[in-house]
């Protein structure tokens, strides 16, 4: 009873704030990882393989902040502290301290990818946007696979 209550409130929240604004907010995610609806893969061997890829994605995408936060303050000719890095990018100090000497790099994704390709069906360009979850124009599919 107070699950439907509370599905009940969000609702009632919603619809007011579309009233008051005029604006439908709709948080639209892209799937950035795909897979083959017969492989043996169990859910949670799912989830684990693409919680590794995105966990390499977001590292590699907070050392690129770091590196480019260093690279400008190399630029004005200024010296740099973690602090100083911290404070400029909005990262917390401890993902500062964490990252502070990795760089870019893509070697760690395609390791951890070599090891589960084998339950992964390679398919045509053309079979993939023939699917009807795929309908997208191939240019939107090769800027989804320009941000990877």
């Amino acid at each position: 009873m107070k699950q439907i209550i509370e599905k009940e409130r969000l609702v009632i929240f919603i619809c007011k704030n579309i009233e008051e604004t005029g604006e439908i907010m709709v948080k639209t995610k892209t799937k950035r990882i795909h897979f083959n609806k017969e492989s043996k893969l169990t859910k949670n061997q799912k989830q684990k393989i693409s919680g590794q890829i995105m966990g390499k994605i977001k590292v590699n995408k907070t050392v690129g902040i770091i590196q480019r936060a260093k690279e400008y303050f190399i630029e004005k000719g200024m010296t740099y502290t973690q602090k100083l890095i911290a404070e400029h990018t909005g990262l917390g100090i401890a993902t500062i301290k964490r990252h502070w000497s990795k760089e870019v790099t893509n070697e760690e994704i395609k390791f951890n990818t070599e090891e589960i390709i084998d339950n992964l069906e390679i398919i045509s360009e053309e079979e993939f946007f023939s699917k009807p979850e795929m309908k997208m124009e191939k240019s939107q599919f090769l800027k989804l696979l320009y941000t990877l």
